[in-house]
């Protein structure tokens, strides 16, 4: 088998293994560009929203301070702007740029996860060892393309926002690890280019908010660049705690009663807290095996005697397997950046 990749290698070249889960990609979704708009937000976004029929300065002040859908998404309505500059109404240019920014993505996630290998895989002589994170990426990259969960964002209009954010957000991380490990002093260029992309991930979905922390692991794992210096590391990413703390209570109070089904005063810490340890094992569980895949997946507005269960049992779950990721973290050492994939964007990835 290793004899088989080597040689198709040599004829693709390694990047070349990332354009062959975008063919797939391209296969399975090409029915999308025949889809029109649903009744799911696309009437308000698209088709009812004067705002993006034009690029002027009213359009552009309105993309810059609305929180229409509860958030704030100036790059996200700029992508649809330009939609409508060159397509109008006409709903085949929104779903061919969604397809676009998912190709890009699932080529993204090649690229990132074989980045990912080579900084995890112990050190070889050259020429001894088949580089295995070639099909690890690109196994990665087909389940990321492919999966069923992906493809509520890609054939959905108004899902550019996942598409738009992860693109920037993957971007980000395939910058950063291209640090220096251990000692190795911060590469400044690194650190800017990542913060602007940071800004655009952000200005396309608050999810991005997650970017920092995310750094921070890697600095702590592959990169080794946490032991004794974590004041080091926290202090470079200054810029991006001023973002992200700005970002989460702007996105808080921006969606006010309306932005949930469930009552602000009954939404209380307990229940946030149950919900997030669910939804972390429940989305996980869905990737696995995804079946009775819905668009909408409500919430009790109380904890009850089942769904609290759930929700400790989903806690513990995640907490051993962190545990367990960590404890063996040094002994297997590729099977993290596949694994990786689950946490990449989309929501609810």
């Amino acid at each position: 088998m290793r004899k088989v990749f080597k040689r198709l290698s040599g004829v693709f070249g390694h990047w070349g293994w990332g354009l062959i889960p975008c063919f797939g990609v391209v296969g399975a979704y090409f029915p999308i560009l025949s889809n029109g708009f649903v009744d799911w937000d696309d009437t308000v976004v698209i088709l009812d929203n004067p705002h993006i029929r034009s690029l002027d300065y009213a359009s552009l002040r309105w993309m810059l301070t609305d929180f229409q859908l509860h958030r704030w998404i100036p790059l996200s309505w700029l992508s649809l702007a330009l939609d409508f500059a060159l397509g109008g109404t006409q709903p085949f240019l929104y779903h061919a740029t969604n397809l676009l920014l998912h190709l890009a993505n699932t080529f993204l996630v090649f690229a990132l996860v074989l980045r990912l290998t080579r900084r995890v895989q112990k050190p070889r002589a050259e020429g001894t060892a088949f580089p295995l994170g070639i099909p690890v990426a690109s196994l990665a990259a087909w389940l990321f393309g492919l999966h069923p969960l992906h493809v509520e964002p890609v054939a959905w209009a108004t899902g550019r926002m996942d598409l738009l954010y992860a693109f920037f957000y993957l971007i980000a991380l395939y910058v950063y690890l291209g640090m220096p490990s251990g000692d190795g002093q911060p590469v400044r260029a690194r650190l800017a280019a990542c913060w602007v992309l940071f800004l655009f991930s952000l200005m396309s979905k608050p999810m991005a908010v997650t970017l920092p922390l995310v750094l921070l692991i890697l600095d702590g794992w592959p990169l080794d660049r946490l032991r004794g210096r974590l004041g080091r590391a926290l202090w470079e990413k200054a810029p991006f705690w001023i973002l992200a703390g700005s970002c989460v209570p702007l996105t808080i109070f921006s969606r006010g009663p309306a932005g949930t089904d469930i009552p602000r005063e009954n939404f209380g810490g307990g229940l946030i807290l149950a919900n997030a340890s669910h939804s972390l094992v429940f989305y996980i569980t869905q990737t696995l095996l995804p079946w009775g895949l819905a668009p909408f997946y409500p919430i009790p507005s109380r904890l009850d005697g089942l769904w609290f269960l759930e929700s400790a049992s989903a806690f513990l779950a995640v907490a051993g397997i962190s545990a367990a990721a960590w404890a063996y973290r040094k002994k297997y050492r590729l099977w993290p950046p596949l694994g990786f994939i689950t946490h990449l964007p989309y929501c609810p990835l």
